[in-house]
């Protein structure tokens, strides 16, 4: 497997650098990083605070298979970040695209499409895979997987307000990252998960290795279906990675949204 590997000083994000290397190499796989980020986003849009300091990166991955069928790669990515720390901090994927260290966001992953062109103004999120049009594979076709780490930053210094508290690996840890290493390190896991995903799809091994580290586990959230908003109790993730909640007695399971945890209740 042939990679182009880029890294620049500053740019506006990477997951748009990482898509616009996809148009003029097609077919290849792509790791861009970048020391900052001036337009850095997370989903829904909303703005991404990226100083210089932190691992901010994207993957242009050439699709192999059915568009719809990545919908579990942002839990990969956070599984593969989380094997590319160390095993001595409270790490948990916060479904479907954070990671936490202890109940502070210390990682975002941001997966977007890009498509043939005929289809470029139809390319929503990762999450939110039932507006999706159908896609058949193509060689123009990339999942472009950005992620960004609070790897050397002050989380006062970042842009406020956040909804999520942020954690820093420097504070977490009492010394300096190598940024470098880190992005090489999560870029191989992730590359590796990528491969037998598209080989074996989610794995039962995936999944309980997913459930293991899931945030908020047994924990009253809230979230919105169908316009309405509802609470439930997180038990799990399905086999297809869709979030499993405890509703009112019946089980529901969640496959794009996001939850937020509620306050324990006196």
């Amino acid at each position: 497997m042939t990679w182009h590997t880029i890294h620049l000083a500053t740019v506006d994000s990477t997951n748009d650098e990482a898509r616009r290397q996809s148009i003029v190499r097609p077919g290849q796989p792509i790791l861009v990083s970048a020391d900052a980020q001036t337009g850095g986003r997370g989903r829904h849009g909303r703005a991404w605070s990226s100083p210089p300091g932190g691992a901010w990166f994207s993957i242009a991955w050439p699709m192999r298979g059915d568009p719809a069928s990545y919908e579990p790669v942002p839990l990969l990515t956070g599984l593969a970040v989380i094997e590319s720390l160390p095993d001595s901090l409270p790490l948990e994927i916060k479904w479907p695209n954070d990671v936490l260290l202890g109940e502070r966001k210390v990682a975002g992953i941001l997966c977007e499409r890009h498509l043939p062109a005929t289809l470029e103004a139809q390319q929503p999120p990762l999450v939110a895979p039932a507006s999706w049009p159908p896609v058949l594979p193509d060689a123009c076709s990339a999942l472009i997987i950005g992620i960004g780490i609070n790897a050397n930053i002050d989380p006062a210094a970042l842009d406020q307000p956040l909804r999520i508290p942020a954690a820093s690996l420097r504070a977490a840890l009492g010394h300096d990252i190598d940024v470098a290493a880190l992005i090489d390190r999560v870029t191989r896991r992730l590359v590796a998960r990528l491969s037998d995903f598209e080989a074996h799809g989610l794995t039962d091994a995936d999944i309980a290795a997913i459930d293991r580290c899931l945030a908020w586990r047994g924990t009253a959230v809230s979230y919105e279906r169908q316009g309405k908003l509802e609470t439930g109790v997180i038990t799990g993730i399905a086999a297809d990675g869709a979030l499993v909640l405890r509703c009112n007695g019946q089980r529901r399971t969640l496959c794009g949204g996001e939850v937020q945890r509620l306050a324990p209740q006196p």
